[in-house]
C-alpha cells in the first residue's frame, strides 16, 4: 500500500487519527480496575500512533522487521503492538458478578 495515491494515504492518516482518539476516549471511560482491558487499549493507542506518526512522517509505515524465516512477512513494532492489544482485548477475563 506504500504506492498508493494521495487519497489513499490522506484516507489511512485520517482512520489512524479517528482511531486514536476513539481509543483515548475508551480508555477514559474504562474502570481502572480493569487492568487487562487497560493493558490491551493502551497497545492498541501505542501502535495506531506509532503508525500514525510514520504516515503523517513519510507518508506511509516504515516496517522494519524482517525475519527470514518460512516468508515470514515484514512488519514493524507499531504492528505488533496492535497484534498485542487485540490479543489482550480478545482473551479479557470477565468479572464475575
Amino acid at each position: 500500500m506504500a504506492d498508493g495515491g494521495s487519497i489513499q494515504k490522506t484516507f489511512l492518516l485520517s482512520v489512524s487519527v479517528l482511531v486514536s482518539v476513539v481509543v483515548v476516549f475508551w480508555i477514559q471511560k474504562t474502570d481502572i480496575s480493569q487492568r487487562q482491558k487497560l493493558m490491551g487499549q493502551f497497545f492498541l493507542l501505542s501502535g495506531a500512533v506509532g503508525n500514525l506518526i510514520d504516515r503523517a512522517q513519510y507518508g506511509y509505515v516504515i516496517d522494519f522487521i524482517d525475519i527470514n524465516i518460512l516468508n515470514w512477512p515484514v512488519f514493524n513494532l507499531a504492528d505488533s503492538f496492535i497484534f498485542i492489544g487485540v490479543m489482550l482485548l480478545l482473551f479479557e477475563r470477565k468479572k464475575s458478578s
